[in-house]
């Protein structure tokens, strides 16, 4: 078995039950990319799994992994996964299956997209949950399109960022 650290909770409480632990390497199903992970970012429902306030979490599916939402490289693809290749840079935000607080998490390719050039894996890591919050024209999330250049916050939870077009914005440095 190849381990991997992961920051994971085996009871719910407050920060303390949180710990560092080896846990197996996830391997990528047939569908699936292996992603080394750069950054994952902590979200409320993070916080609402730990404490044990999120009702679709229970003490029986402990201990578990949290992180919803990660940006790093692809180590490794499915079979039939056509896509994306090793090396690329991409970010996603996990389904409810093993989170992102770890070196490595298996995701399905049609929940990952490809990292936008002009944002670190930290800033990456802040866009998908919080991006889903504000309510976009055409539902979901949908990662940037290679023509837009920066991200834009518009101030208020429904009205998460505005995408301006790559000839009217001005480059993320």
């Amino acid at each position: 078995m190849t381990t991997m650290k992961a920051v994971r909770i085996r009871s719910f409480g407050g920060p303390e039950v949180l710990e560092l632990a080896d846990v197996e390497k996830p391997t990528p199903k047939d569908d699936e990319v292996l992603i080394r992970v750069r950054a994952a970012s902590v979200n409320p429902v993070d916080y609402k799994i730990r404490s044990g306030g999120y009702p679709m979490v229970k003490q029986d599916q402990l201990p578990k992994v949290l992180g919803r939402d990660v940006a790093g490289e692809i180590e490794r693809c499915g079979r039939a996964v056509r896509n994306f290749k090793e090396g690329d840079t991409v970010y996603a935000m996990l389904d409810s299956g093993p989170g992102g607080y770890a070196e490595y998490v298996s995701a399905r390719a049609e929940i990952v997209a490809p990292k936008p050039a002009q944002l670190g894996y930290r800033e990456a890591a802040a866009v998908p949950l919080a991006a889903r919050a504000a309510p976009p024209p055409n539902g979901g999330f949908q990662p940037m399109a290679p023509e837009v250049q920066a991200i834009v916050p518009q101030g208020e939870k429904d009205d998460c960022a505005q995408e301006l077009p790559r000839p009217l914005s001005t480059p993320i440095s």
